[in-house]
């Protein structure tokens, strides 16, 4: 199993930096095979079967449960759901426990919460841009939360370059277009995730490291 978790994490990283994106037929593949891991684990714990497959199975619906909530609120990608549920189906049975998930989501929290503050901080202090200021009186945006989420979400990018840019990086989440008067460009808003899945490997690893030794 830990054969198959690095190789999963190796790819995960590879096409999330690379691509921005992960093909599903790699997450089907992996899943298949660690279904049947997971079924000749169950075979191993003949006593304890009912147990272990009972225990599984709630960590299993809590887990999408988390992931599902943590995608619509545009902190996971697709890819990120995805590879989330093949490192813990991939966890042997004796290193799953309610500690587990909690000091894993704890760490990706604690990573998360730093890396889009440094992210908000360096924007806040490189010089203004009035593209936001624009887009925020035109769409009569006042809410400061709501304008600190668009800040860390969102970035406006010349309409001229979206050519250049790899479609499979970026995902157009609005047509708005804002003229913007210090640079003399038209831009567009686009959404940006940061790639999570680095975030994730950390957390999971200092979480093997507190909760498994």
């Amino acid at each position: 199993m830990t054969f198959f978790l690095i190789i999963i994490m190796i790819l995960y990283l590879f096409y999330d930096f690379k691509y921005r994106r992960v093909p599903n037929y790699y997450f089907l593949l992996f899943l298949s095979i660690g279904f049947l891991f997971s079924l000749f684990e169950l075979s191993v714990y003949t006593e304890q079967f009912g147990v272990i497959l009972l225990n599984k199975i709630i960590f299993f619906i809590v887990s999408l449960y988390v992931i599902f909530y943590l995608f619509q609120i545009k902190i996971f990608g697709g890819a990120d759901c995805k590879f989330i549920i093949l490192i813990f189906i991939f966890t042997p049975y004796s290193g799953l426990s309610y500690n587990f998930y909690l000091f894993f989501y704890f760490f990706f929290s604690f990573f998360y919460f730093g890396l889009i503050s440094i992210s908000y901080f360096i924007k806040r202090a490189k010089k203004k841009h009035p593209s936001f200021d624009i887009y925020f009186e035109t769409h009569n945006i006042h809410k400061v939360l709501k304008k600190h989420f668009f800040q860390i979400y969102f970035i406006f990018i010349d309409f001229v370059e979206i050519r250049s840019i790899n479609k499979d990086k970026y995902h157009i989440a609005s047509f708005d277009l804002v003229f913007n008067y210090s640079s003399f460009t038209l831009q567009v808003l686009f959404q940006y995730r940061a790639p999570l899945v680095p975030l994730i490997i950390l957390a999971y690893f200092l979480c093997s490291l507190i909760i498994l030794n």
